[in-house]
This record gives structure tokens, C-alpha cells and sequence, in this order.
């Protein structure tokens, strides 16, 4: 199996995981009586479009190429955009002198954080390759 067919196979099934999974956590937000709100919506355009790049990188599809691309980036922004919020969360809950370990709070963060964009950014490098671009018909 060469690297673009496990990217295809790769993004198609976590993508259609997240996508299940955020259909369950709709489910149970509905269940409680609570709406789901615009980022709950967001996020399923954002996973959406990691599956059709999944499946469009297996057809050798130019709009694969491109969804997936999109895909990773916005991912990329999305995870460094997480890691400020809970970093931000976690001072305002030490200016009111509630005990918070940092180094807890950063280590979960980069558990987290790095292997997202170590993923994104391999995604990113084979899919700029010249033989992806020749795989794709796009010398």
C-alpha cells in the first residue's frame, strides 16, 4: 500500500468516525433538551470535508487533493486555536484562585495538540509531493 492509498483509507474512516461520533453526542445534547449550536454544526462541515478528501485522495480526484488539503489546514488552525482557549481557561481559573496545575494543563495540551499537527503536516507534505501530483495527473 503506498502512502496516498493509507491517507485515503486513513482520512475516509476518521472522518466517518468523527462523523458518527458527533451524531451520538447530537443525539445525547437532544436527549438532555439542549440544542446543538453553530460550532456543534461547523465541526460536521469540517469533518465532512476530511471524509470527501479521504475519498476523493482514493479516487485520484483533484477535489480530493484539495478537500484534504483544506481539511488539514483548517484542522491545523482549529487544534492551535483549542490548545489558546484552554491555556486562556486555565489562567482565568488561576486568577480566581483556583488551583491549577499548568504543567498538567500544557502536557495534556501537547499529548494532544502534536500528534494533530505531526499528522497534518505529513498529510500536507506527501500531498504537495511532484509523484502525488503526478498520481493526481496534475504535472
Amino acid at each position: 500500500m503506498n502512502a496516498l492509498t493509507f491517507i485515503g483509507w486513513f482520512y475516509t474512516i476518521i472522518g466517518l468516525l468523527a462523523l458518527l461520533a458527533g451524531i451520538r453526542i447530537v443525539k445525547a445534547l437532544r436527549a438532555q433538551g439542549r440544542k446543538p449550536g453553530f460550532l456543534d454544526s461547523a465541526l460536521f462541515g469540517v469533518w465532512f470535508l476530511g471524509l470527501a478528501g479521504g475519498m476523493g485522495v482514493l479516487l485520484r480526484s483533484e477535489w480530493g487533493l484539495s478537500a484534504l488539503t483544506t481539511f488539514c489546514w483548517l484542522l491545523i488552525v482549529l487544534v492551535g486555536v483549542s490548545v489558546v482557549q484552554r491555556f486562556v481557561e486555565a489562567v482565568r481559573m488561576a486568577r480566581a484562585n483556583v488551583p491549577v496545575n499548568f504543567i498538567g494543563v500544557m502536557f495534556g495540551l501537547l499529548l494532544v495538540a502534536v500528534p494533530f499537527w505531526f499528522l497534518c503536516y505529513m498529510t500536507l507534505s506527501v500531498l504537495k509531493d511532484e509523484s502525488t501530483r503526478a498520481a493526481f495527473g496534475l504535472s
